[in-house]
C-alpha cells in the first residue's frame, strides 16, 4: 500500500512538473520581452536582442514540440 501511495504522489508530482515547466517557459518569454524593450535602440543592440528573443521564445516551442511526439525516440531527438 505504501508503493501505491508513493506512486500517487509521483503521478501528481509528474504533472504539476509539466505543467510548472510550461508556465515558467511562458513567464521567460515574457520577461525576456519586457527586458528587450528597455534596451536602447541602437542598432548593436537591435541585433543581440533578435537572437535573444528567439533563443528564449523557442524554448517553449521546444518543450510543445517534445510533449506532441509520437515516441520514446522521437521525444529524445
Amino acid at each position: 500500500m505504501v508503493v501505491q501511495n508513493s506512486k500517487v504522489k509521483g503521478q501528481n508530482y509528474s504533472s504539476k512538473l509539466k505543467t510548472d515547466l510550461r508556465q515558467r517557459c511562458y513567464n521567460f518569454s515574457i520577461a525576456v520581452i519586457k527586458f528587450i524593450e528597455k534596451l536602447p535602440q541602437k542598432r548593436t543592440f537591435w541585433i543581440i536582442s533578435d537572437q535573444l528573443l528567439r533563443s528564449a521564445t523557442s524554448i517553449g516551442a521546444n518543450v510543445a514540440e517534445a510533449k506532441s511526439s509520437s515516441s520514446r525516440r522521437e521525444f529524445i531527438k
